[in-house]
């Protein structure tokens, strides 16, 4: 072989090594693989386990503030309780991270039923103990774990622990 047509192969080499690393390049990076499964909303509910089939996500932005709606409801139509519903909102990207009430960015309400002691609540100003992790999301799904305590009107409490969410953004 001349010198021209192993400097030819060569170069054919490097543009084929180098468009295969493109295609790698192209696969769905890891932190994604967080984000396939069933899509679900679940949590324990002073010890019992609750699923909330009908769910729902948002994730909106205005003028650099940015508002997340995480739930899900365990009916539809007029009586669709129990629901739980989360908000995060913050200045900023919603990302992978932790949020608790004492930020002023997360509050979280529970809708045992019908009827005025069914609502509860936990928010900076109630019992101020409820979390959320986001462990994935990008522009079309989200993944995360939340828990905490919530509190009617009356003063009484739920506890809700091993919380977990997969969901696709679905309201822009």
């Amino acid at each position: 072989m001349s010198k021209n047509m192993l400097a030819i192969f060569g170069l054919f080499l490097i543009l084929g090594f180098f468009s295969c690393q493109s295609e790698d390049n192209d696969l769905i990076p890891i932190e994604d693989e967080l984000l396939t499964g069933e899509y679900h909303v679940n949590a324990k509910i002073d010890g019992i386990q609750k699923d909330f089939p009908f769910t729902f996500c948002g994730k909106f932005e205005d003028e650099g503030n940015f508002s997340l709606l995480v739930g899900g409801t365990s009916g539809q139509g007029d009586s669709p309780e129990p629901a739980l519903t989360i908000v995060l909102e913050k200045g900023g990207d919603i990302l992978v991270g932790n949020y608790t009430v004492n930020s002023n960015e997360l509050s979280a309400e529970y809708v045992s039923a019908v009827g005025e002691d069914s609502f509860y609540a936990s928010s900076v100003v109630l019992p101020k103990d409820f979390s959320l992790k986001i462990t994935a999301i990008n522009e079309k799904k989200i993944r995360g774990t939340f828990q905490g305590t919530f509190k009617n009107g009356n003063g009484q409490t739920l506890t809700l622990t091993e919380g977990s969410f997969f969901l696709p953004i679905t309201i822009r």
